[in-house]
């Protein structure tokens, strides 16, 4: 604004230069100037009339200072407003960024625990008994704490059996290191049951559930686990089925 008023200003003054009478623009009446003619009429100069416009606008202002003055205190307040509604959704907005920046930090950074087949085994000496192992691996960046499990063998003539939901049975402070693996076993069962099912489809399920705390947050997670493995290819003699015929089952995996 102040820039405008000065181009007036310096626009006037230019006009001021043109020898008087200069060009009859402005009629105002009363006006005589130092060039007065007697046909003249009130015929002023650009920058006289410049100067009475700018004269005018400053009563003008004094006249109607205090709505001007409520005017402008309504803009501030509004202005005021809208840059606390901005201002405020800037602070969520990076709250929000900082929030999910830490979600994906810790889920990038924290222990993940799988369970990974390790075969059917002969139980010890024992001729009569084999057992299933597991491999407990971390696959995280930090180490998985406190490593528990529940690892269940049972053998069934059914291929789409369903696991039920199991608690934990053998609880340690055992500490998983990136990487790392712990190897743990069943229960035994008896070479006895695959006998039962000669000539028939049967399978060994080796099932549970493995709960550790990871190395970022500290928070409690679990790994549901389902193996299967046919009982055609079980080797009675050395009582075991390689680890290669082992599989995921369709159900019973899961993990957070």
């Amino acid at each position: 604004m102040a820039l405008i008023w000065l181009l007036i200003l310096w626009t006037a003054e230019g006009m001021s230069l043109v020898p008087d009478p200069s060009p009859c623009l402005f009629e105002i009446e009363g006006y005589k100037s130092a060039y007065y003619q007697q046909n003249e009429k009130g015929c002023a100069p650009f920058h006289i009339v410049a100067t009475w416009s700018i004269d005018g606008l400053g009563g003008s202002f004094k006249e109607n200072n205090a709505a001007i003055q409520a005017y402008a205190a309504l803009v501030v307040a509004i202005f005021t407003v809208t840059l606390w509604q901005s201002t405020e959704k800037m602070w969520v907005a990076s709250a929000n960024q900082l929030s999910h920046a830490e979600r994906t930090a810790e889920r990038q950074l924290r222990a993940y625990v799988s369970v990974e087949t390790r075969g059917i085994n002969p139980y010890g000496g024992n001729e009569t008994e084999f057992l299933g192992h597991v491999g407990i691996l971390n696959n995280g960046q930090t180490p998985a704490r406190n490593i528990s499990h529940t690892i269940k063998i049972t053998w069934l003539k059914e291929g789409g059996w369903v696991p039920p939901p199991v608690g934990i049975e053998t609880r340690t402070d055992t500490v998983l290191q990136p990487r790392a693996e712990m190897r743990a076993g069943s229960g035994a069962q008896s070479v006895a049951v695959i006998e039962t099912a000669k000539g028939e489809t049967s399978y060994i399920y080796l099932w549970g559930r493995v709960e550790y705390e990871d190395g970022v947050s500290n928070a409690k997670h679990f790994t549901n686990f389902c193996h299967r493995y046919n009982c055609a290819v079980f080797d009675k003699k050395d009582r075991l089925i390689p680890l290669a015929n082992g599989r995921y089952h369709e159900h019973g995996n899961s993990a957070d």
